[in-house]
């Protein structure tokens, strides 16, 4: 019943997504090539902006790749206080007299 209902879900809001982008694609057709004509849109700007200018392939992989050498850092060091904790809980063992406790509660 669920996946009918995941199913019927879906098919009609990946149809609701292509209808609005038939219905748009016009309009979008004729943004890009009004910005061609112009050549003052918003990529251009962005183009010739000083910070786009100085980005480097090479640059942005760099702080990518550290960004997220620190965030695995970061979980990693969670996980292993998380790891310490559960070691450094009490274990509770059990007695001779627990079980002689348990054994008679039974007759």
């Amino acid at each position: 019943m669920f996946e009918i209902i995941f199913i019927v879900i879906l098919l009609t809001s990946f149809i609701g997504i292509l209808i609005m982008l038939y219905l748009k694609v016009s309009v979008l057709a004729e943004l890009v090539e009004g910005n061609k004509e112009k050549g003052t849109g918003l990529f251009a700007k962005l183009k010739n902006h000083k910070y786009i200018e100085s980005l480097t392939p090479k640059k942005v992989l760099s702080r990518i790749l550290s960004s997220s050498q620190s965030l695995a850092s970061r979980v990693e060091n969670k996980t292993s206080s998380l790891l310490d904790n559960l070691h450094k809980k009490p274990q509770t063992r059990f007695s001779e007299d627990y079980w002689k406790k348990i054994r008679g509660k039974r007759k």
